[in-house]
C-alpha cells in the first residue's frame, strides 16, 4: 500500500463545499481509501491505497465526493514520495521563516508566457517549479495580491493553497501513516 496525500480545493470556504471531516472519512472508506485521516477543515487528507496513479485517484475521490456528497471538487493528489519531493524543492527553504511560505499546487503546468502575466506585490515573492508555486509572503498571506484566485484567473488553472506549516504536519502523518503496517 502507498500512502498519500490529497489536497481538496475549496472545502469550507466562505459557506461553500460544506464537508463534514468524519462523513467525509466515512465515504472514502466505504469507497476503497484505506486509514484516510484529516487534517483541519480544509480538505487534507492522507490516506493509504493499493498502487494506482495520482490521476486514478483524483478521479475516483471526484466521483466519490459527487456521489456521496453532490459535490463537485477538484483535488490534487501526491504519494508521499512525491510531496516530500515537493517540500525539499522548496527554493525558499534557507532563506524565509516556514510561517511566510506558502505553497500553491496547480491543477495544471502554466504556460510560460501566463506566468509572465504575474503582477508583482510588495515584499512577496514568488517561483515555480512543475505545477507548484512557492510564495513567500512577508508580510502575511492575506496582505499579498499574489492570491489563489489571481494565480487561477492568469494562469487559467484551477489550483488549491497551503501555508508552509500545514505541509509539514501533512507530512509527518504521512510519514507516521507509513510507518504503521
Amino acid at each position: 500500500m502507498t500512502v498519500y496525500i490529497a489536497l481538496l480545493r475549496a472545502v469550507n470556504v466562505s459557506g461553500k463545499n460544506i464537508l463534514n471531516m468524519k462523513e467525509l472519512k466515512a465515504a472514502l472508506e466505504q469507497n476503497g481509501f484505506k486509514n484516510p485521516e484529516t487534517y483541519i477543515q480544509s480538505g487534507n487528507i492522507i490516506f493509504k491505497h493499493p498502487s494506482k496513479s495520482s490521476t486514478e485517484l483524483e478521479n475516483q475521490l471526484t466521483n466519490c465526493l459527487k456521489e456521496q456528497f453532490n459535490l463537485t471538487i477538484d483535488s490534487r493528489i501526491y504519494s508521499i514520495q512525491e510531496f516530500n519531493s515537493i517540500l525539499n524543492q522548496n527554493p525558499f527553504s534557507s532563506e524565509i521563516n516556514l510561517k511566510d511560505l506558502y505553497l500553491t499546487f496547480l491543477f495544471e503546468k502554466p504556460i510560460t508566457e501566463k506566468l509572465n502575466s504575474l503582477p508583482s506585490s510588495g515584499n512577496d515573492r514568488w517561483k515555480i517549479h512543475n505545477q507548484v508555486i512557492y510564495l513567500h509572503c512577508p508580510d502575511g498571506y492575506g496582505k499579498t495580491k499574489l492570491s489563489n484566485n489571481l494565480f487561477e484567473s492568469k494562469l487559467k488553472t484551477a489550483a488549491t493553497t497551503r501555508n508552509g506549516r500545514t505541509c509539514l504536519k501533512l507530512r509527518e502523518m504521512a510519514e507516521v501513516m507509513n510507518y504503521e503496517l
